[in-house]
Formats: structure tokens, C-alpha cells, sequence
């Protein structure tokens, strides 16, 4: 059965894409953030706003003060953009400032943060921005911008970097915040702000009015972050990938899952683990970890059933010689998708769910995407990037069926997340959204 398709120009350059109800209306449009770089000024940027019901487009340069945009309170349209001194509202229907508030934020001056996470949960019933900036994550409020509600020290990690240009040596800093996660940790209906370091996390607790009311520190039951060193003869190394702060069982506290890389000696025959540990409201149970026969990639936590905890969707690949050396001829890369099903916080082994093939000259023409209800029978669907084709896979209570259901030729542009899945009118079906940096359209298929 043929999917619809209708694409819709768009300006190029696009960066990334996000959605949210700007107009209050109660559809998602997609929100295009777009990047021009001229050499010795900051990135300028442009938002452009797609209404795929009317394919109304509408673009407005944001210049290169506002970076994160978020969408408005609640009963209100529009969007906030993190000014250089202020939170702006912009009105959608005009694309004009409509509202500027001062934001204590600004004041930290050439120090403003250029990207803060819009959370929700972190108080009842009101979303709250969390921003990095001077060594603290500050938290404000949507309704009050003006307004902090608290902050929580977070250190920046450090690095410099010299090199030699014509003029003489050059030595270039740069600043990474610490990892964040907001969750809620002790099940409290709050959320939390977790910062994990190596084996231990820093938990500040969220207060009725503020963040960092108490904080802890948590053992974790393994290192994120062991330390790297030489490798000893015979020896197994394993490194976490991946790691995810979530509720994966459905009990409303905070569970550590991690993808942990496994390798002997070399980086041919390397293997996989999945780890997790049981959130208990105050640290973490004894760690589960299931083995995988090969190499895994591309983790995802979904709740593939519908039973309302998340299981676990990855890649594999056999990167031993024999395998590499038939890639090698076919410049086809051969892989498994394989589902870890969650039962009551035990994770069973790996379980096929669809085989898929990539090409080994284009790795970032390989698209997968299991994040959404294409046919509205709420199971999670397989949406696949197939030799010049969209295909949907229909979710069952075992898996995935074989063939595909549903499918339409096109091509999806190279890149990362250029296919993705998203419920743009709520209506318990999900669209398949197709872009690409300088595709000049945006591509949205139904089923």
C-alpha cells in the first residue's frame, strides 16, 4: 500500500529540525533552524515555520543573538528565543517582537548561554528552562522569564588546544558543561537534575519553588568513564557508549541503563553488553547485563509493545574478517535490528527484529526510525530508508512484520536524523518527515 507524500520548499542550510504548536491551534508545525556562517562573526540563524496542513511557510532571521527557541506558555502563541539580553516572544502570525523580558541570563554578557533545555515536570504544571552558563546550571521560569528559580553549581570541563597557523601558534579553549539529565530521581512527581560523573552522580532534588532544595551524591554500579590506558596483553576492554538516566520500568524513579563496547585485543570480533540497573528512589539495584553476539549500534529505549515500559532497540554487526571482507566486495553492509524486551525490570536476551543493509561507502545514507505509531494500531513502527524507498514495517505483539506495509520511493537526503517519525495533529498516527541540509524541501508522508 503506497504512502502519501508531499514536499514543501524550504530554505537550505538547515541545521535542525524540531516540532512544537507555535500557534496554539493544537498541531505540531516543524520548526527548520537554520545556520549561515560568515567568517569572523558568530553563526546568524533563521527559523522557518511549516504548517503541513495549509504548507503555509513562513521564515524569519533570527540573527545571531537568539539560539534556542522553545515554544510559548501554555494558552499563548508563539516562540522564546534566548536573546542576548533578554527572553524574546516573537508572534508567529507576524513573525515580529512582540514581547521582551529581561532575562537574568543576559547579564552574564559574551557568557550567555546559546543553548538551555526546555523541561517539563521540574514543577507542577510549569515548564522551566535550564541554562549553562559560568560554572552554574540556572534554572528560570516560562511564565516568568525575569524570575530565577535557582541554580546549582556545575563546573565546566576545560580544554586547550594549540596549533600553528600562519601568524604564529594559536591556542584555542573550549568549555563543556557537565552531562546533565532531568528526570525525576526519588519518584516525588519533581523533576530532578542528575549530573553523572565516572561512578558516583551528583543529585539536586527539586523543591515546590526551586531547584537544588537538597542534593545527594550516588553511587553508580559502574564507571561511565573508566579511566583510559594502555592495553595489556590478552587484555578485554569495555567502554561505555551509551548511557541513559530514564524511568525504563514504569515505577516514576530514575533507572541507569548503558550500552558498553567490548573488544580483545583489536577492534575486529568486537562485542556488546546492555546494562541495567533498577532505580530504587535513593541509588541503584545490582547491575543486569546482557550480552550481544556482535557489535551494536544505534541504541534506542522505546516502549515497542505498548505495555508501558521501555524496551531496548539496537543494531548489530559482525565486524569480524569474514564479514568485512564480503562488505569489502558488495559495498553492502549487512546488519540485524534486535529487540530486548522488558519484563517487569528484567531485560531478556536479544530476539531478531528486522534485517536491514547499508552502504559501506555512505554509512550516513542509512536511515531507521522506530520512534512512532505510523498506522494508528499503537504499536511502534519500523520506518526504513531501502534502495530508494521509504518503507514501514507494522509493529506486532512479537516484533515486526516481515514485509513492508506501507512504502513510497524516495530518496532520503545523507545525514543524521534526516528521517524521522512525529504525530503532527495528535491524532494517534504519525508522520514521516524527510529533510536534508541543502535539500530545499521538507518531505512529510502518511499513511
Amino acid at each position: 500500500m503506497p504512502l502519501a507524500v508531499d514536499s514543501i520548499p524550504v530554505p537550505t542550510a538547515i541545521a535542525e529540525v524540531r516540532f512544537a504548536d507555535v500557534d496554539g491551534d493544537g498541531v505540531d508545525e516543524i520548526l527548520l533552524l537554520s545556520h549561515g556562517t560568515v567568517t569572523g562573526q558568530p553563526d546568524s540563524a533563521s527559523l522557518t515555520v511549516v504548517n503541513a496542513s495549509t504548507r503555509a511557510v513562513r521564515t524569519v532571521v533570527l540573527g545571531n543573538r537568539p539560539m534556542f527557541l522553545s515554544p510559548a506558555p501554555a494558552g499563548s502563541s508563539g516562540l522564546w528565543a534566548l536573546g542576548a539580553t533578554a527572553w524574546e516572544r516573537w508572534s508567529v502570525d507576524h513573525f515580529e517582537k512582540a514581547e521582551a523580558v529581561t532575562s537574568p541570563l543576559g547579564q552574564l554578557g559574551r557568557a550567555t548561554p546559546t543553548f538551555a533545555e526546555l523541561t517539563k515536570g521540574v514543577f507542577p504544571g510549569e515548564p522551566a528552562r535550564i541554562a549553562w552558563s559560568a560554572g552554574k546550571y540556572t534554572c528560570t521560569r516560562v511564565e516568568s522569564p525575569a524570575g530565577t528559580c535557582g541554580s546549582v553549581s556545575a563546573p565546566a570541563r576545560g580544554q586547550l588546544q594549540p596549533s600553528w597557523q600562519q601568524g604564529g601558534q594559536v591556542l584555542a579553549a573550549t568549555l563543556t558543561p557537565p552531562p546533565l539529565s532531568v528526570t525525576d530521581a526519588d519518584g516525588d512527581g519533581l523533576a530532578d537534575l542528575l549530573m553523572p560523573d565516572h561512578a558516583t552522580m551528583a543529585v539536586y532534588f527539586s523543591g515546590p519553588t526551586a531547584i537544588g532544595a537538597r542534593a545527594a551524591t550516588w553511587g553508580l554500579p559502574v564507571d561511565l568513564q573508566p579511566p583510559e590506558g594502555p592495553r595489556q596483553k590478552g587484555e578485554t576492554k569495555r567502554e561505555v557508549g551509551d548511557a541513559w538516566f530514564d524511568d525504563l520500568d514504569g515505577d516514576h524513579r530514575v533507572d541507569l541503563a548503558a550500552m558498553r563496547y567490548v573488544t580483545n585485543g583489536s577492534f575486529f570480533g568486537a562485542t556488546a553488553e546492555f546494562l541495567f540497573a533498577k532505580g530504587t528512589g535513593s541509588g541503584f539495584g545490582a547491575l543486569q547485563t546482557v550480552p550481544f553476539p556482535s557489535a551494536a549500534f544505534g541504541a534506542h529505549l522505546v516502549d515497542i509493545d505498548g505495555d508501558g515500559d521501555k524496551d531496548v532497540v539496537t543494531g548489530l554487526v559482525d565486524i569480524g574478517m569474514r564479514n568485512l571482507a564480503t562488505a569489502l566486495v558488495s559495498h553492502v553492509v549487512r546488519a540485524d535490528l534486535v529487540l530486548l524486551r522488558n519484563n517487569a525490570g528484567v531485560f531478556a536476551a536479544p530476539s531478531p527484529l528486522h534485517g536491514v543493509s547499508f552502504p559501506l561507502d555512505q554509512p550516513d545514507a542509512f536511515h531507521v526510525d522506530f520512534q512512532g505509531d505510523v498506522d494508528g494500531d499503537h504499536r511502534v513502527d519500523l520506518v526504513a530508508a531501502e534502495d530508494g524507498r521509504v518503507s514501514v514495517y507494522r509493529g506486532t505483539a512479537s516484533g515486526m512484520e516481515a514485509a513492508a506495509g506501507l512504502s513510497a520511493e524516495l530518496v532520503v537526503p545523507q545525514g543524521d536524523g534526516t528521517l524521522v517519525t512525529h504525530d503532527l495533529n495528535h491524532d494517534g498516527r504519525a508522520e514521516i518527515i524527510a529533510w536534508g541540509k541543502d535539500a530545499g524541501k521538507v518531505w512529510i508522508l502518511r499513511g
